[in-house]
């Protein structure tokens, strides 16, 4: 293994104060529009708005997983990956390898090519799921949720019409980003992860500025938020591809490239990560349903904010674990069992110090919180905002320990211990409500419950047993398929 030199650092550092911009843009662009929506609408759309963007999140899952499949299979070591037919006499021992004296490659190496196609091929129908998924989801909002939005007939033809703009406009943001994940895998492949989140955090302030500059001048409505997230994700889409076709130019789809067999490993793969992103999505949409359906929809615009502040503190060790991902299949492809060790202790406890301290400011400063972004003191949500907080710290605690699994390839026990939890969440939350009477008290504590069991309990044992097991490298479980020359 390449000791660390001094280019390593700068790109580590690089990568990771990059990522944090992104994510400081993305917290900026929603706190401030969904305030000037609370104020300037009246709080049901409010309520909508975070209904729709809860549960339109569903739709980043029809990648399936396949972000962290192309970067776990384009970090492994030149045995562990699918080789060109013949002999690349440039190739590789490892893309992703910031340790290296010399830069990247500038160019795609036949066997990446073969990669990107594959990944694309899967990403275009992803992106067909997704559209299919919007438009069944806004036919279906009011069902789904069960309530009911205006006291006139006016009143519901006017929230229907709104929700299915909020519905169809997001949808279709999302699904942009979809459509360019392979675009965002190469550029981390090649060096440019701090130029990748350098296009999120811009786009993220694009979103932001004609967001607010429509709002200010749309009237009582929240569809300028939605409508500008399409135009800023096209935004997102865009910029990838130019930066992609600077590594690359010929990056056009190719069916004669496609690799099937290689396309069903990074399924396999994908399909895992999905399924526990799903579930660990689900926390807050199944909550926001529970709210709807055994309380009342107005319950919705107090739970929200305080979901919204768990979101927000939790992006301050996504950055983190986002960097630590790529690097920790770097080491696990070589076989560097102590470098996993040090990313996931020293990883771990500088997540909990700024979890704990961003929550503990959070709780004495949400008065002013709250009124600064909502115009109101919020006293309904302050009161159940530090139960809310406890399984913040508690959940993002883990959010490193889920980079070392999935670089480690650990993904199937990862998908079961998360399903399992988000399935007991529903199950708890439910009867904490209807049996307990414990109100909105009662589906914070069902989630309360699973996330230290999942997180505070199950995630260190599972992934020390884990690195005591990484002493030597752990080859892909299946050979691996040869691969056509492009």
């Amino acid at each position: 293994m390449t000791t660390m030199g001094d280019g390593g650092a700068s790109s580590m550092k690089k990568d990771i104060v990059s990522a944090y911009i992104a994510t400081a843009a993305r917290i900026l662009s929603w706190v401030i529009l969904s305030g000037i929506v609370y104020r300037q609408c009246r709080p049901r759309y409010f309520a909508m708005l975070m209904l729709v963007r809860a549960t339109i999140g569903l739709l980043s899952n029809a990648t399936v997983g396949l972000g962290p499949a192309m970067v776990f299979f384009l970090s492994r070591k030149i045995k562990d990956v699918p080789k060109p037919a013949i002999p690349i006499p440039d190739y590789q021992d490892n893309v992703l390898d910031y340790a290296a004296p010399g830069r990247p490659p500038k160019k795609i190496a036949p066997y990446e090519r073969v990669v990107y196609v594959t990944g694309d091929a899967i990403a275009a129908c992803a992106g067909v799921i997704a559209i299919a998924l919007t438009v069944l989801y806004g036919d279906n909002f009011f069902r789904i949720h069960d309530i009911s939005w205006g006291p006139s007939l006016d009143g519901e033809v006017k929230a229907y019409h709104e929700a299915q703009g909020l519905v169809f406009w997001m949808g279709v943001g999302m699904t942009l980003r979809l459509v360019s994940e392979p675009l965002s895998a190469l550029l981390q492949t090649h060096g440019k992860i701090w130029l990748d989140n350098c296009i999120l955090a811009a786009c993220e302030l694009l979103w932001l500025a004609t967001g607010a500059a429509m709002l200010f001048n749309s009237g009582e409505t929240a569809i300028p938020v939605a409508l500008c997230y399409s135009f800023a994700s096209l935004g997102v889409f865009v910029a990838r591809k130019s930066a992609a076709n600077r590594i690359e130019k010929k990056l056009e789809p190719q069916l004669s490239a496609i690799d099937w067999r290689l396309g069903k490993r990074m399924l396999g793969f994908g399909l895992m990560v999905m399924a526990a992103q799903l579930a660990d999505f689900l926390y807050a949409p199944t909550d926001y349903v529970l709210i709807t359906r055994l309380m009342n929809s107005l319950t919705v615009a107090t739970y929200a904010p305080a979901v919204q502040i768990d979101a927000a503190i939790l992006v301050l060790v996504t950055g983190l674990a986002a960097v630590l991902l790529p690097k920790a299949a770097l080491a696990h492809g070589a076989g560097d069992a102590r470098t996993l060790r040090i990313y996931y202790f020293k990883g771990t406890l500088s997540s909990i110090l700024m979890l704990l301290a961003a929550a503990g400011t959070t709780w004495i400063a949400s008065p002013f919180i709250f009124r600064l972004w909502l115009g109101d003191s919020m006293p309904a949500t302050r009161a159940i905002l530090p139960l809310v907080l406890i399984h913040t710290v508690v959940g993002g605690s883990s959010a490193v320990g889920r980079s070392i699994l999935l670089g480690m390839g650990k993904v199937k026990a990862f998908t079961i211990a998360v399903l399992v939890a988000g399935i007991s969440n529903v199950i708890l939350s439910y009867c904490f409500v209807v049996y307990l009477n414990l109100g909105l008290v009662g589906i914070i504590l069902g989630t309360i419950v699973v996330v230290v069991a999942r997180c505070a309990i199950w995630m260190p044992w599972y992934v020390n047993k884990s690195l005591r097991e990484a002493h030597g490298q752990i080859p892909l479980e299946e050979p691996a398929p040869a691969l056509p020359v492009v």
